[in-house]
């Protein structure tokens, strides 16, 4: 019986989103099994397909966003529709898990946001390149991971789903050093940030802040993993 069990895979981009799911998952009948591609779209690609080769029936993309939508604020949830890949491709969520799940969040979450997700696969630091992505896509967030794990979802004829929490707004531009201030293994890359400190030191009160921010926005997501059943059951 175990063998045919389903078994969701799970893909976030940070080491602290992938504690904290793997942290909720404990607690549900569900099997599951969760990686992380340090905000790397490529890494995301690899993982989401081993994920599939070791018997995944469902992927997750689960983690933090930043905001393209103007109406968005720091530790809303996003939970995505459909995601809009960086050519311009859609990949629609799994119609019944969103379902199940959106009506389980809607009872909890302060704010909670149903649309579509663009993927790029390099972090848009300013306000400007926010709102070109904005215009282009109507999409209401973007993040790094969600694009490629649910072209691996199609490509498998898995069940997908994105689930994600604003970290940064629309009017929020980030320091060029929060492009490179992950390892691959997600977690803070302390080198590259004293380095990058001491080139630019007035970047320190923008990267403390965003740290605050992506404080929040786990916090949202800490509390939306409670709803185990939707979460990690929706898919069938």
């Amino acid at each position: 019986m175990s063998t045919t069990a389903p078994r969701l895979g799970i893909v976030t981009g940070l080491a602290s989103e992938a504690r904290l799911i793997a942290a909720s998952g404990a607690g549900s009948s569900r099997r599951i099994t969760v990686v992380c591609a340090g905000a790397d779209s490529a890494r995301a690609v690899q993982l989401a397909e081993d994920l599939v080769a070791g018997g995944a029936t469902a992927l997750l993309s689960f983690g933090i966003a930043g905001a393209l939508h103007p109406a968005l604020d720091v530790g809303d949830l996003v939970l995505a529709e459909s995601i809009r890949s960086p050519s311009g491709q859609d990949h629609p969520c799994h119609d019944g898990w969103h379902r199940s799940l959106y009506a389980r969040l809607n009872e909890s979450a302060s704010v909670l946001r149903s649309g579509a997700i663009y993927g790029s696969t390099e972090t848009l630091l300013t306000v400007a390149q926010k709102s070109q992505a904005h215009a282009a896509s109507a999409c209401l967030a973007v993040d790094m991971e969600s694009h490629a794990v649910a072209a691996v979802a199609a490509r498998a004829g898995l069940p997908f789903l994105a689930l994600r929490a604003i970290a940064d707004t629309a009017g929020d531009a980030l320091p060029a050093l929060a492009a490179r201030a992950v390892t691959a293994e997600g977690k803070a890359d302390w080198q590259a940030a004293v380095s990058g400190l001491a080139r630019r030191p007035g970047d320190l009160p923008s990267m403390l802040r965003l740290a605050g921010r992506t404080r929040r926005a786990l916090a949202s997501l800490k509390a939306a993993s409670r709803n185990v059943e939707g979460l990690f059951g929706g898919f069938g």
